[in-house]
């Protein structure tokens, strides 16, 4: 590698996963970006999750090389974090990079198209076009890079609680409070699901998704005429996409039993 220079480096970020590093994608050069490849000397590697390079030894065409690419989705659970109206990922879409900043909104900078896709190949072509530019930086000791920046939508929590005791329950006295404050919930009511008697609450606002939170949530019944918390449950797991379904897409639900 020591020969080798970065030409240019793609990294993906998504508000899911916070800080860290985002692993619900794939790229890879296509059969034809292989070709430009071996016949350019370059090499094509991921260096962490989410992020890409590409090295030269010898400089490319920039007259006409375009290196092709394939995006494809590592994570089935992609679709349900993402904010992204109406993406289908059975469908075929394309990147043209590079762009005119560095940083791109993901959603907004991959286009929809109506190309057929070939067996085995990723829901998006990216067409990297290999500029003087890209030379320039790289010789300079600073390759350039995009950033495709993914988004979580904000969801409100559902829980549904199953009590495992007959002994009876006012809803009223029912609490499920965040011991941090981030996150507050509504007052409890009956109702039934699954084919069982539930409680069910909701979130007094919408959560924006992450893989982890900061909330500690419990749940707790007054006793003594409010003046006392029963704990019910000491820990109480924040709701994940996919786990169960709600009938409002724009909740996450969770389900306890106490």
């Amino acid at each position: 590698m020591e020969s080798y220079l970065r030409l240019y480096r793609i990294t993906v970020r998504h508000d899911y996963f916070g800080e860290s590093p985002c692993p619900s994608l794939r790229l890879r050069p296509s059969s034809e970006g292989e070709t430009l490849m071996r016949r350019r000397g370059m090499m094509f590697r991921e260096e962490a999750a989410g992020t890409w390079s590409l090295f030269f030894t010898e400089e490319p065409d920039t007259e006409k090389d375009v290196l092709l690419l394939d995006l494809s989705i590592a994570d089935p659970m992609f679709v349900l974090y993402t904010n992204w109206t109406g993406f289908r990922p059975a469908d075929s879409y394309e990147l043209r990079l590079p762009a005119s900043e560095g940083q791109l909104d993901a959603t907004a900078a991959i286009a929809h198209t109506d190309r057929k896709r070939s067996i085995g190949s990723g829901f998006c072509a990216v067409a990297l076009r290999l500029t003087e530019e890209f030379i320039q930086a790289a010789r300079s000791g600073k390759p350039e890079e995009a950033v495709l920046q993914f988004h979580a939508p904000k969801k409100r929590w559902e829980y549904l609680f199953f009590p495992q005791t007959e002994e009876s329950i006012d809803g009223k006295q029912l609490l499920l409070e965040d011991t941090t404050g981030n996150v507050a919930f509504r007052p409890f009511t009956r109702c039934k699901a699954y084919g069982r008697e539930a409680w069910h609450t909701v979130s007094e606002s919408p959560v924006a998704m992450r893989t982890t939170y900061g909330c500690r949530l419990r749940l707790t019944a007054l006793r003594g005429n409010g003046k006392q918390k029963h704990v019910l449950l000491s820990h109480v797991e924040p709701p994940q996409p996919g786990r169960y379904t709600s009938r409002d897409k724009e909740m996450l639900r969770q389900v306890c039993y106490f």
